[in-house]
């Protein structure tokens, strides 16, 4: 099992680069899961600020799962080339740290920030429905 974390945040990209990708975020976990054959689950996490997709693979971490995120983004947003698509990577443990300090408001424009606590849940409550 492999646990992925690929995001565009507005602390790494620019606010900007957050924005051109917003497009594409309906419908970006089942293309992530129907397209990539080691990728078993995904959920992704939209907000303001940041673009964060959680993965669940079989394979480790490799290049392949960073470009089947490129090419799903692009697929939902074709105004959008795969190779403009910043991504930051996380993975292992470094995906659960980051997890924890996304729903604490840790990782928030404003620290502390209580509205993320529900968008996680959300993010989570669309993945299950998804499939």
């Amino acid at each position: 099992m492999g646990l992925h974390l690929y995001s565009i945040h507005h602390s790494d990209h620019g606010l900007d680069a957050v924005e051109r990708v917003v497009g594409a975020v309906p419908g970006l976990a089942k293309r992530l899961v129907s397209a990539d054959s080691d990728i078993r689950g995904a959920v992704v996490l939209s907000t303001c600020n940041r673009l964060e997709i959680y993965l669940d693979t079989d394979a480790a971490a490799h290049p392949g799962v960073a470009d089947a995120v490129r090419a799903a983004i692009a697929a939902g947003h074709p105004d959008v080339a795969p190779a403009d698509i910043p991504l930051r990577a996380r993975h292992a443990t470094e995906v659960l740290w980051h997890l924890f300090e996304v729903g604490a408001g840790l990782d928030s424009v404003v620290v502390g920030e209580r509205e993320i606590a529900g968008q996680l849940r959300r993010a989570l409550k669309t993945a299950r429905r998804e499939g």
